[in-house]
């Protein structure tokens, strides 16, 4: 088929887009609804490469992702946030070591104990260490009970 300038080409059909402006504004909607990137995509009829391929092609479809991820996001930072006014207290703490990481922290504190509540015994876990291994862990006990050791005393 000749093209319209007389030089013989074969003009090409354009390939419809897999990614179509109607399956790109529903993948859109169902991210601001909350659905994640993969289960949006497979839902507005398309998959997770085609979408990762427009967004690396495209600044303005990325900025609309992440614009629709951010309005899911506030609706949940909004459900947080009245929680925590309400008096949840997971929320109130969740709410605050996150907004203000400064002040507010929320600390764990784990002791392990051995039988019968007793010390931990390293021994068995010692025995599977190599000669070397052994002898800097031993140096770094006894520094650490003579440290004990000078501060009770």
């Amino acid at each position: 088929m000749a093209n319209g300038n007389g030089q013989g080409q074969v003009a090409r059909k354009k390939k419809p887009s897999q990614f179509s402006p109607g399956k790109q504004k529903k993948y859109l909607e169902l991210l601001a609804s909350g659905h994640r990137r993969l289960a949006s995509a497979r839902a507005a009829g398309s998959n997770r490469e085609t979408v990762r391929k427009l967004m690396n092609r495209s600044k303005s479809f990325r900025e609309k992702v992440e614009q629709a991820e951010m309005v899911a996001n506030e609706v949940v930072e909004d459900r947080m946030y009245r929680g925590a006014i309400e008096g949840h207290f997971g929320k109130q703490v969740f709410w605050l070591c996150n907004r203000d990481p400064e002040r507010w922290k929320d600390v764990k504190r784990l002791e392990l104990t051995g039988a019968d509540g007793g010390p931990v015994g390293l021994e068995a876990m010692l025995e599977d260490l190599d000669v070397d291994r052994k002898k800097v862990l031993k140096e770094i006990a006894a520094e650490r009970m003579e440290r004990r050791a000078g501060s009770s005393g």
